[in-house]
């Protein structure tokens, strides 16, 4: 692993934007890696072919943490479509994608060969939060269990109940 990143800029998920703006990143060698959190089922193109959208975290240092999305189309997807959620993968040199719309900042990445997709090991602590949504539905959001088993939105709906039947918060 060492031999293949060596002379590689790490780049976190979380400026992927930043750092490689539109078209800079085929000047720099990087990678980034994450975890796959979620994968869509598949979808096929106008031109018949099936492709597969992925979306990856970088687990966050708290209960935020920062998503990617990744298209497989291709042989990227036919040599990679059984990866598991869960596993942690590092995308070399992958291309950012145009935004759908014009100020989303959403970050879209695809790769151009199966090779720059490596699978490193399995994460222990991706997760999904464990709160109830207003519909009585699971929440979907991913959680990096060394920091707790609820989303930030979870952890802040707590609190404000909890602050609310308490009187020594009652003061802000």
């Amino acid at each position: 692993m060492a031999q293949r990143m060596e002379g590689r800029k790490i780049v976190p998920i979380s400026q992927i934007e930043s750092k490689l703006s539109k078209g800079k990143e085929k000047d720099i060698d990087w990678v980034t890696i994450g975890a796959l959190a979620s994968k869509l089922p598949p979808r096929t193109s106008s031109n018949g072919n099936t492709y597969g959208i992925w979306k990856l975290s970088d687990l966050g240092l708290t209960t935020a943490n920062n998503t990617v999305a990744l298209f497989l189309f291709g042989e990227v997807y036919k040599q990679h479509w059984k990866t598991i959620e869960g596993s942690v993968i590092a995308l070399l040199n992958a291309n950012i994608m145009p935004a759908k719309e014009k100020n989303s900042q959403d970050v879209a990445l695809s790769l151009d060969n199966p090779k720059k997709l490596m699978l490193m090991g399995i994460s222990k602590d991706l997760g999904h939060c464990k709160g109830i949504t207003r519909k009585e539905k699971p929440c979907t959001s991913i959680v990096n269990r060394e920091y707790g088993d609820f989303c930030e939105y979870h952890v802040n709906a707590a609190y404000k109940k909890i602050k609310s039947n308490r009187m020594e918060f009652q003061s802000g």
